[in-house]
C-alpha cells in the first residue's frame, strides 16, 4: 500500500498472495490519483469463488493501465467482458489452477 504513495511512480509489478492483501491493494488503488501504469500484477493463491472476491477481480480488471494479469488460483467464473476497463492496456492473461466452468474464449474475444 505504501508504493501507491510514491506519486511519481510510472510502473509497478507487484506479487499479492492471498485475498485479504488483494482487497487492501484494490482498495489503496483505487483511492490513489496517481499516474501508475500497472505494468504487471501476480495474483498467487487467491481464490476468486465468491461474490465479494469476483468483486474483487472485477474491480481490477476496471484499471486503466493494466498490461499483464497473472492468476493462479480458482477462479470458476470468468467475469463477463463489459467488466474489463474499455480502455484496457491488457495484452496478457494468465490462468493457471483456474478450474474454469466454461470456456472463457468467448468473453476474451471481445
Amino acid at each position: 500500500k505504501d508504493l501507491l504513495k510514491l506519486t511519481n511512480l510510472r510502473e509497478l509489478k507487484a506479487t499479492i498472495d492471498n485475498n485479504e492483501q488483494l482487497g487492501d491493494f484494490v482498495a489503496a488503488a483505487i483511492a490513489t490519483k496517481n499516474q501508475l501504469r500497472w505494468s504487471s500484477l501476480l495474483f498467487y493463491y487467491c481464490g476468486f469463488c465468491s461474490e465479494e472476491e469476483l468483486t474483487l477481480l472485477r474491480r481490477v480488471l476496471g484499471f486503466h493501465h493494466l498490461y499483464k494479469l497473472y492468476i493462479y488460483g480458482e477462479i470458476r467464473v470468468l467475469p463477463e467482458y463489459h467488466h474489463f476497463s474499455p480502455t484496457s492496456s491488457l495484452t496478457k492473461l494468465t490462468l493457471q489452477h483456474s478450474e474454469l466452468k466454461e470456456d472463457p474464449m468467448p468473453t476474451l474475444e471481445k
